[in-house]
């Protein structure tokens, strides 16, 4: 592999600490307690075999599940034939895919949720805070603007996820690679959309923790605020 492809790599892991993730979709599917909710966020941040991980069952259950809702997008034909859309921006169409669908899922929240989106988001950032110190470090960087700039609800207008991606783009060894991915978006907008609403229904059947059509009021909804391992953080800087 050139030197600059190992780069591009590198900065687009980076991306995925800097929000050019579906930290939405990931939530919407994760189950209702604490340490779900923030399994379905560690994901992106904890690497290696779980059983060596010094965490509570129910945040390793949120990181495995993480894992293979990854693992089975990746692989969807859908998905695929996303990312074919944006042939032109081969080696970026992931990071594209990911956060477009995140995207559509709250374009069409109504669609697949009861509570309202700005609820959901809010319920969710105040939970995944007052777990921040027991987070690795990069993802305690990451939750406060999280919260602070509404990355989960903001990406409802597609100016937003345009400007998310030109600034990953901005980072690359190539910078070009997502200049102008707007007009892209706009050009695929309609195709993209239909790959989305296929797929996300299958992805929810397939993984989905509660029925989101149901009213929260009538899920069981627990609030765990226990203490976490200080040993997470210095295995996973």
């Amino acid at each position: 592999m050139l030197a600059s492809q190992e780069q591009d790599l590198s900065l687009l892991r980076e991306a995925c600490y800097s929000g050019a993730v579906n930290y939405l979709a990931h939530l919407y599917l994760a189950g209702d307690d604490d340490a779900e909710i923030s399994g379905a966020l560690l994901g992106d941040f904890v690497k290696g075999r779980l059983e060596n991980l010094s965490l509570p069952p129910a945040i390793i259950d949120g990181i495995r599940l993480h894992r293979s809702i990854d693992s089975y997008t990746d692989a969807h034909p859908l998905v695929i034939q996303s990312r074919q859309r944006l042939q032109n921006r081969r080696r970026v169409a992931g990071i594209i895919v990911d956060i477009i669908y995140d995207h559509f899922l709250a374009r069409h929240w109504q669609a697949f949720a009861v509570e309202a989106l700005d609820s959901f988001c809010q319920d969710r950032y105040e939970r995944l805070l007052v777990h921040l110190p027991s987070y690795p470090p990069r993802l305690q960087a990451i939750v406060p603007h999280m919260a602070e700039r509404d990355w989960l609800g903001s990406y409802a207008e597609l100016d937003n996820v345009a400007l998310a991606l030109e600034r990953i783009g901005r980072r690359l060894s190539q910078p070009d690679m997502l200049s102008g991915v707007h007009s892209d978006l706009q050009r695929h907008y309609s195709g993209l959309e239909q790959d989305f609403m296929d797929f996300f229904p299958e992805l929810t059947e397939q993984f989905a923790r509660h029925d989101r059509l149901q009213h929260p009021a009538n899920r069981q909804h627990e609030h765990q605020t226990q203490q976490w391992p200080q040993a997470f953080r210095a295995r996973n800087p």
